[in-house]
């Protein structure tokens, strides 16, 4: 991958090699890690050995439990090296207990709970695929921030997705995304449906970018507040071989189910193993150039094909999108990210 922030102009950061701290027990944080890409990056994580301590979330503590037996089977680590804790990123009394539970001096955050969830309100009054995707990891990482407890040289990589750019994939489910800054604040409740055709697997695929490329901007806004820490939106890319498509409406959860589709899809460059997804949050944790190669704030995913294109090396998605690096956006999806977390 090429050194180039393509137009996105880098900010003064400090210099950041891994876990650049005084510590010598560091500690990563991972959401949604008792299945997927998530349990996957436990195990990867684990067996670098560069954590004394990995903290896995999941929305119940039986899920929390099973995910810490699974990471060490799959680790080959003893089950100590990680701990359990529940969050329901739905609930923001449930976030916000996880950040008074959270110990201080968290050295690394992956955040990859999300999904394919519905335009169904939460009591939130935003849909559930904002409050799974978006809002409720908002409302953890500021708080952690307000409570002190992700210091200077931490990395905090959000999980991003190609689906925010314009390509084409599954035969047309992949409607062109389109974000106005007027409407931003109303689509956290009434996804946009241009360009949907009323059809609801291209209405779940818009509703799923437009949080996505909210969530982005939002963490682009926080990289200028917070320059002391490192921060990244960094797509794991399509899996074939996850559950993601089992909620998602027709003809997604038959589709996938296909071995020869999914076969399809590896070859023409859409989805890769849950291995391959997990190293992309691996390397961008433990890789000690990875700020340089991207700015603090940057939205990071594989190369541009028009067709399809989820897989392949990382590079800087700037280039792709005029999207991720506007302030204006950036600002207005922090005002309204930070006022839905206030309900």
């Amino acid at each position: 991958t090429k050194n180039s922030t393509h137009g996105c102009a880098p900010l003064a950061l400090p210099d950041f090699p891994l876990l650049q701290t005084n510590r010598n027990m560091p500690t990563l944080l991972i959401t949604g890690a008792n299945r997927g890409i998530g349990l996957e990056a436990a195990a990867q994580f684990a067996s670098s050995g560069t954590f004394h301590k990995i903290i896995l979330t999941a929305r119940t503590a039986d899920k929390g439990k099973i995910a810490v037996a699974a990471a060490a089977a799959a680790s080959g680590e003893p089950a100590s090296l990680f701990s359990p804790l529940t969050l329901d990123l739905d609930s923001h009394a449930s976030v916000r207990e996880a950040v008074s539970a959270l110990p201080s001096g968290i050295d690394a955050i992956v955040l990859n709970a999300g999904g394919l969830g519905s335009e169904e309100l939460t009591d939130l009054g935003v849909t559930r695929n904002f409050a799974m995707n978006v809002l409720g990891h908002a409302v953890l990482v500021e708080g952690l921030i307000a409570a002190g407890k992700i210091g200077a040289g931490s990395r905090v990589i959000y999980s991003h997705s190609e689906t925010t750019r314009s390509v084409w994939l599954f035969a047309g489910f992949q409607p062109f995304v389109r974000l106005y800054l007027e409407e931003m604040e109303a689509s956290m409740a009434r996804p946009p449906s241009r360009g949907t055709l009323g059809i609801g697997a291209r209405q779940r695929m818009v509703t799923y970018a437009n949080s996505k490329l909210i969530g982005g901007l939002w963490l682009a806004k926080l990289a200028k507040e917070h320059p002391e820490i490192y921060f990244a939106s960094v797509s794991p890319g399509g899996c074939g071989d996850t559950n993601v498509y089992q909620s998602a409406p027709p003809p997604f959860p038959y589709l996938m189910s296909l071995k020869p589709v999914v076969w399809l899809m590896v070859a023409i460059g859409a989805c890769h193993s849950v291995a391959a997804a997990a190293r992309r949050y691996v390397t961008a944790v433990t890789e000690e150039g990875f700020p340089q190669r991207f700015p603090s704030g940057a939205v990071v995913g594989g190369p541009y094909i028009q067709i399809s294109k989820w897989t392949g090396e990382l590079v800087d998605q700037s280039a792709y999108s005029s999207y991720y690096a506007d302030a204006e956006l950036q600002r207005e999806a922090a005002r309204v990210v930070r006022a839905a977390a206030q309900r």
